[in-house]
């Protein structure tokens, strides 16, 4: 069930750490090679869902991977814009 603070979790959490540049998103995804590069799948096409998305950093990383079929869900409307 969702509660009135879904919406806003983010901006509670993160506050202004969350930065949305490209520099950031490219960051992250240097961060997150290091971490996955050995458990990912070897199918580009494999189907992916990242569960609690945020703004999307692991789906941008993947994307730059070669990814196809990727595909995130979050609770909070703001940060899924």
């Amino acid at each position: 069930m969702k509660g009135p603070w879904a919406d806003q979790y983010g901006e509670a959490v993160y506050g202004r750490a969350n930065i949305l540049t490209r520099e950031q998103f490219d960051l992250a995804a240097q961060h997150f090679a290091l971490l996955y590069r050995d458990v990912l799948p070897q199918n580009k096409d494999a189907q992916i869902l990242d569960v609690g998305c945020g703004a999307g950093h692991f789906l941008y990383f993947l994307e730059q991977q070669g990814y196809r079929d990727i595909h995130g869900i979050d609770i909070s409307s703001s940060q899924i814009e």
